[in-house]
């Protein structure tokens, strides 16, 4: 069993590689906030609304990327001509995704004046039917739930689809090895 690796997997680990990127970087200001005990700055909706989006990026790029494993070692699904545009359309696809995903945490939080003149952020809304459905089930069911369950199911095949590629190697040899045995032993 071949595989080609070209440079289509290269570009999901740069894709992939690029949202982690992001995600650490916004995260280094609100280490900043938080050691600190300040309270939000001016860029401080821009930074998050770009954190959620690598966040939930970065976790769907790691699925498409065990999902495209899949689909060249398990499935055989890699043609030589086709290779490069899927990966665009998955990579393309997980951002898009992401995005929609994100256009609500993206406004969140915004800017107002306060009596003095200054610009401060606020929350944008605090809804609580904001709050318990798209905060907590939302993200749970689409940045926990749903990840996981296609990480390991995915896994689970590959891995599965390994070990009965071993398993028929081994055989094999055994029974080689047996041909030979009884070749050697009959004939002296």
């Amino acid at each position: 069993m071949f595989i080609d690796w070209s440079f289509n997997i290269i570009y999901l680990f740069s894709a992939l590689a690029s949202a982690d990127l992001l995600f650490c970087l916004t995260c280094i200001s609100r280490g900043f906030r938080c050691a600190t005990g300040s309270t939000y700055f001016i860029v401080y909706p821009i930074v998050k609304s770009i954190n959620q989006f690598a966040y939930t990026a970065s976790v769907f790029l790691t699925v498409a990327l065990i999902i495209h494993r899949y689909m060249v070692f398990v499935r055989g699904t890699q043609p030589k001509n086709q290779g490069f545009a899927r990966i665009k359309k998955m990579i393309f696809g997980v951002v898009l995704g992401a995005f929609i995903f994100c256009i609500p945490k993206m406004m969140e939080f915004t800017w107002k004046k306060d009596d003095k003149g200054n610009t401060i952020v606020v929350r944008g809304y605090d809804e609580e039917d904001y709050k318990l459905f798209y905060k907590a089930w939302g993200n749970f069911i689409i940045r926990f739930l749903v990840p996981t369950i296609l990480l390991t199911v995915f896994s689970i095949l590959i891995v599965r689809e390994v070990n009965i590629y071993f398993l028929s190697q081994l055989v094999l040899k055994v029974s080689k090895s047996w041909k030979q045995f009884m070749v050697n032993s009959i004939l002296p």
